[in-house]
Order: C-alpha cells, then sequence, then structure tokens
C-alpha cells in the first residue's frame, strides 16, 4: 500500500510541475502578446501620420504642378518669354 501512495504522491507532484510550468509559459505569453499589442498601436499611430503627410504633400504637389505657376516660374525664374505669333510654328500628326 506504501507503494501506491509514494507513486500517487510523485505524480501528483510532476503534474504541479507541469501546472507551474504552464503558468509561467502562459504569462510570458501574455507578456508578449501585450509587447506585439504596443508595437501595433504605435505602428498605427506612425501610419496615420504617415498619411496625413502624404495628404499634405499631395496637395503641395498638385500646387507646385498648377500651369500658372509654371509658366510663373518659367517668366520670373527662369526669364523666359512667350513667342510671338510669327515664331509659332504649327505641326500636323497624322494619326
Amino acid at each position: 500500500m506504501r507503494r501506491d501512495g509514494g507513486t500517487k504522491g510523485f505524480t501528483e507532484a510532476v503534474c504541479c510541475v507541469l501546472a507551474g510550468g504552464l503558468l509561467i509559459v502562459s504569462l510570458f505569453g501574455e507578456i508578449r502578446l501585450e509587447t506585439v499589442r504596443d508595437e501595433i498601436h504605435a505602428l498605427e499611430r506612425e501610419e496615420k501620420t504617415l498619411e496625413e503627410r502624404r495628404s499634405v504633400l499631395s496637395v503641395r504637389l498638385a500646387k507646385e504642378m498648377d500651369l500658372g505657376e509654371i509658366e510663373r516660374y518659367a517668366t520670373e525664374v527662369l526669364g523666359m518669354q512667350r513667342c510671338r505669333p510669327e515664331q509659332l510654328v504649327e505641326l500636323e500628326l497624322s494619326p
């Protein structure tokens, strides 16, 4: 009879060790999960910031590509002038 009690005690001890090990692994998993969640939130905030920056840059690009702005740059910065009618040559393009 004593042998069965000893085996039972050994089995209970092994179960307790395994349960403790699973608890520790579970805690480390929760810590890692929380870290990943924090990283996700940080990346989502960065994505929002970058999207806002992209939107601002798109508006600036559209403004820079405005034909009036290009013409102003050509005349004021580059010193270009509009052609006189006699300087124009029309080309016919066949389809």
